[in-house]
């Protein structure tokens, strides 16, 4: 996987450490679907690293598009999954 250009590493860090917070819903067969890292969270690590206003809405946009791209992966292992649990019947 290629590394983030530097000026964005502080973006994928803080994708990394939200992530952990992320909410998971329960879904059929003991699977879970992810949920958008809360807005909290957001606000919160903005806080905490002093982010100035214009970089705080820049976390919150790009955090969702990078939950996107996440949400996109989860859906394609979770196809796969279930594709392969067809086969073995």
């Amino acid at each position: 996987m290629p590394e983030p250009d530097p000026e964005w590493v502080w973006l994928w860090r803080a994708w990394h450490r939200l992530h952990r917070e992320r909410e998971w819903l329960p879904s059929g067969m003991g699977g879970a679907v992810p949920r958008p890292i809360a807005r909290r969270a957001l606000a919160e690590l903005a806080q905490e690293d002093g982010l100035h206003e214009e970089e705080a809405a820049l976390l919150v946009v790009l955090v969702a598009e990078m939950d996107g791209v996440f949400f996109d992966h989860q859906e394609q292992l979770s196809k796969r999954a279930a594709e392969e649990a067809k086969r073995r019947r």
